[in-house]
């Protein structure tokens, strides 16, 4: 990122303000004083024109700033780049271009030679070579070997055999359990039962939340329709839509 990228975002805030007032009134002309309601008209219109949005917090990070420190997401550049009317971020930085700037452009289609590897090669040529007398004492030894450890793993075999029934017959001949074990054993698992269901009450029994919309320039209910969008981190927004003069009831799961 340098600061022509930054001096960028500045122009296509200057834009995208430009091109909401052409069709909306907000309660400051300037982008970087709306608020509560007018962020919201500006979402819908985004969504309308680019197909795509922007959460709240990103609104407040990268447009109530003035000036900006930090870029946002590519992604987020070409979506605002497309809603002034640009088919993308390049797009926008080509056609605004100051006195000596270059832009810089990524080739992607430069191909790659796979090199082969002279390991394989080397495998190959022992693979293809006839076997010499060493090899075969050499196999020789592999194969008293692979005897040896059998032999061994079927001795440790019967030896672990051997302690399992040994094992067996300590267990039935250990006297049974009372029946007093038993019931601490019941009521035990009763209380650990209890435990996890008290844990779990705020997941299993949801909690209900009622909103109330008010104009915060007007200090009045807002009676209009509104699209209330729903953000949880790491998931896709939901959207709901409060028909006018009601309250927005919500239950968190």
């Amino acid at each position: 990122m340098t600061d022509l990228d930054l001096l960028h975002f500045e122009q296509l805030k200057s834009e995208i303000q430009a091109q909401y007032l052409q069709n909306h009134t907000p309660s400051d002309e300037n982008i970087s004083n709306w608020k509560g309601i007018d962020i919201i008209y500006f979402q819908e219109d985004l969504r309308k024109i680019a197909k795509g949005n922007i959460s709240e917090k990103s609104f407040y990070t990268y447009f109530k700033t003035t000036p900006v420190t930090k870029l946002p997401r590519i992604d987020i550049l070409n979506l605002l780049s497309v809603y002034a009317g640009y088919v993308s971020w390049f797009d926008f930085k080509k056609n605004h271009l100051f006195a000596d700037e270059i832009l810089e452009i990524e080739d992607n289609d430069n191909s790659e030679e796979i090199a082969e590897s002279p390991i394989s090669t080397n495998l190959l040529q022992t693979s293809e070579s006839p076997a010499s007398d060493d090899d075969n004492v050499a196999l020789k030894d592999n194969k008293n070997r692979v005897l040896q450890n059998n032999t061994t793993e079927s001795q440790i075999i019967n030896q672990n055999t051997t302690l399992e029934n040994t094992r067996g017959k300590t267990v039935e001949n250990a006297p049974k359990k009372g029946l007093k074990d038993y019931l601490w054993l019941g009521i035990s698992a009763v209380l650990a039962l209890l435990l996890i269901a008290l844990g779990l009450k705020t997941y299993i029994f949801p909690k209900e939340f009622t909103y109330t919309f008010i104009d915060a320039d007007r200090n009045s209910k807002i009676n209009d329709e509104l699209d209330v969008q729903i953000l949880k981190e790491d998931e896709s927004p939901i959207l709901f839509k409060v028909k006018p003069n009601e309250s927005f009831i919500y239950k968190n799961p």
